[in-house]
């Protein structure tokens, strides 16, 4: 008797593991190993995909699973199509978990559990993936499907164990950013690949989260890829294109860190993240420059705010008073530089001008050169630049000296400045020409990661990078099908999928005295 017993549990949990294999067709949790040490569902009832199930009130499902489990954040992990007002209740016994609804479920429809992460091992805590169990009330089974795959925007490489989600084609993208939960769910497997099962006809909004918190929503930082078109499901449908899943950035508190000014009226303000094009900063009519986390306000009248729009506001009057500080220099050119034409400096205080006689720059065998000119940056303040035949091979030393830069409010330059740096000669450089026939944008990047170079493509010309040092570089393109000038990344509130854009998987090996040429994306 024992044995039959034995055989008959055995039967029940290969019966269970075949109906899960097609993609269509799944309808028992998969409770597949999702490693050797996830639970096995043995037995379910009711069974998997059956019909006319009696849907009174404190009816539910009933699982045994081969070793015992937890079950956790049920509320936050179960999604039930149609809802369930009242959700789940659920008791365990050995091996056995009760889940029991107390809502009278409605006639005539096909019911989908999705278990999300709630069941899991006691030991490893390896969760039960898939776990979906569905049935119908009336006489039939929703069992329209639709699958499709998810790749990265950039490589086009399968994206492993993300979410996809299903709503309603009605419900708003806004509805969406702000926390509605999906209707279906599924996760992609090795190959990027996903499946939504037990569907009804009709049509729907497609997106995939890197659903890192599992909270069924996503969160700025997560990735994030969305279908643009409405699907219509009328049968088993498999879409043609791939979604495109991007990385996005947390939405940080943004705040005001610390601020200082001096006598001078010169104000400093440290920013917790850098300012973006969609920022507004107000400074109360005074001029301001800003560079990665810093502000800086060249304050001319007493009172004002300095307000960051929508994140944070700063009273001029309630700022620490510092002690005048000397202009001083920041760097210069170091050691051996690409360019041959220009020369730039940073200094510890925005400039407000210059005496160029004061700046003598001398070639390696002593003969002082001639500058064709001397400038402040127009977009950095704190930057002088110097043009000039800066020939290929020599070395070259800058001397201003005292008085020769004044910086804002009048502080001068004390002590002599010295700059020394010497300049790659021909032979040392490669250059690269890429044959692409794409709009957008082309992007050079360095083996450490950094845009070299960015050219904007026009008319399919060929593309020129020059005077490149020896190492290792990666391309970049980025489209501009819209025409805006810029490259749209993906938007949950527009509902915009990114616009297209390649990074070259090979790299490119860049030698001396060397011109390389590659098509690319032809």
């Amino acid at each position: 008797m024992k044995l039959s017993e034995d055989i008959l549990v055995l039967m029940q949990a290969f019966l269970v593991s075949i109906t899960a294999v097609a993609c269509a067709q799944v309808g028992t949790p998969s409770g597949g190993v999702v490693d050797e040490e996830a639970p096995i569902i043995l037995q379910i009832s009711p069974k998997p995909n059956a019909t006319n199930v009696i849907g009174e009130a404190g009816g539910g499902i009933s699982v045994t699973f081969d070793e015992y489990v937890n079950v956790k954040s049920l509320n936050s992990q179960l999604l039930v199509s149609p809802l369930l007002p009242q959700g789940l209740q659920w008791s365990m016994k050995g091996k056995t978990v009760n889940f029991v609804w107390n809502d009278e479920l409605q006639t005539d429809r096909t019911y989908v559990f999705q278990f999300g992460d709630a069941v899991s091992d006691i030991r490893e805590g390896n969760a039960v993936e898939n776990f979906i169990h569905a049935f119908s009330t009336g006489d039939d089974l929703d069992t329209l499907s639709l699958s499709g795959y998810v790749v990265d925007v950039f490589t086009a490489q399968p994206k492993s164990g993300v979410r996809v989600f299903m709503y309603d084609f009605n419900v708003s993208p806004d509805s969406i950013f702000h926390g509605e939960k999906p209707k279906f769910v599924s996760t992609t497997n090795d190959e990027g690949m996903f499946c939504l099962n037990y569907l009804p006809s009709g049509r729907y909004k497609i997106m995939a989260v890197d659903d890192s918190d599992r909270n069924y929503v996503w969160t700025p930082g997560e990735g994030l890829a969305i279908f643009q078109d409405v699907v219509v499901v009328n049968g088993d449908v498999v879409l043609e294109e791939p979604l495109r899943m991007q990385s996005t950035l947390e939405q940080a508190v943004k705040y005001f860190v610390k601020s200082s000014k001096d006598s001078l009226g010169l104000v400093n303000v440290v920013l917790s993240g850098p300012i973006n094009l969609t920022d507004q900063i107000e400074v109360g009519g005074n001029e301001f420059f800003y560079k990665n986390d810093n502000l800086w306000v060249f304050a001319q009248e007493n009172s004002f705010d300095v307000i960051w729009s929508g994140n944070d506001t700063l009273n001029i009057n309630e700022i620490e008073m510092i002690q005048v500080e000397s202009l001083k220099e920041v760097k210069g050119p170091e050691g051996k530089i690409v360019s041959s034409k220009n020369a730039e400096f940073i200094f510890s205080r925005p400039i407000d001008s210059f005496v160029d006689s004061l700046f003598n720059v001398t070639k390696s065998d002593s003969i002082k050169m001639v500058l064709d000119s001397v400038y402040i940056d127009e977009v950095d303040p704190f930057k002088i630049v110097l043009e000039g035949d800066f020939a290929r091979g020599s070395l070259f030393e800058l001397s201003i000296l005292s008085g020769g830069v004044v910086g804002y409010g009048g502080v001068q330059i004390s002590d002599t400045a010295r700059f020394k740096w010497s300049v790659f000669d021909k032979q040392s450089l490669g250059e690269l020409r890429v044959k692409i026939e794409r709009n957008g944008w082309l992007e050079l990047i360095s083996s450490n990661g950094l845009v070299v170079k960015k050219q904007m493509l026009k008319n399919s010309e060929d593309v020129f990078f020059k005077q490149l040092t020896q190492g290792t570089y990666q391309l970049k393109w980025t489209g501009d099908t819209d025409g805006d000038g810029t490259w749209g990344g993906v938007d949950l509130r527009k509902w915009q999928t990114p616009e297209p854009a390649k990074i070259m998987s090979s790299q490119i090996k860049i030698k001396a005295d060397w011109s390389h040429e590659i098509e690319w994306l032809d």
